[in-house]
């Protein structure tokens, strides 16, 4: 958390550099980058303060939206702290900073569209959709329809719920499931039957 608050603080702080000092830690010395931790937290201070606002817009047009912006801001430069010993002076701090922020939105936008995935088949096998017939719900009806599930979800017992998390969230097939288990996949495929049934009578 204190290097969070510590991030942020930098990302709203408009104190200024002079030009000389902020161009000698824009290009920073590789060397010096690897052997002196002062420097190198000099050098990451100037480089948050220069691409803050940078990357902030960059990865909000990614999105359309800043609802993700101010998270994944904190995430990259939070990688800048920590790897900028390895940065090698062949390219612009802006670009490798940039190429970091590239990854993490791919990331998210891959990770999204994969609970979108798994949460619309699992709607589909426990048999409760908002608007049957329709091919994708919006985001507002996923979120009410995660609220319903949610409740019901909170009604199982903490191995059903466990069960659940790893087939319909973190994408686990049975025969992995059963791997982790030490069952049968035919074992994990009836339990897991069994709590789609108690899911859909609950959602009744």
């Amino acid at each position: 958390m204190m290097a969070r608050n510590f991030l942020l603080f930098l990302c709203v702080t408009n104190e200024p550099l002079t030009v000389p000092v902020l161009n000698n830690y824009l290009n920073p010395d590789p060397e010096r980058l690897r052997q002196d931790e002062a420097y190198r937290r000099k050098v990451f201070e100037a480089l948050q303060k220069q691409f803050c606002d940078y990357i902030y817009r960059y990865c909000s047009y990614r999105f359309g939206e800043t609802e993700y912006a101010d998270d994944l801001v904190q995430e990259v430069f939070q990688v800048v702290l920590t790897d900028l010993h390895k940065f090698k002076g062949d390219g612009t701090t802006k670009a490798w900073i940039k190429g970091i922020a590239r990854n993490k939105c791919k990331n998210l936008i891959r990770n999204r569209s994969r609970r979108r995935v798994l949460m619309e088949r699992f709607q589909e096998e426990i048999g409760h959709r908002l608007h049957p017939g329709t091919e994708r719900s919006t985001e507002d009806e996923e979120d009410k329809t995660g609220d319903r599930l949610t409740e019901c979800l909170k009604r199982l017992k903490d191995y059903d719920r466990l069960l659940v998390k790893w087939r319909y969230f973190d994408g686990k097939s049975n025969e992995d499931i059963a791997a982790m288990t030490d069952k049968s996949s035919a074992a994990v495929r009836r339990h897991i039957s069994r709590i789609l049934r108690r899911l859909r009578d609950c959602l009744r």
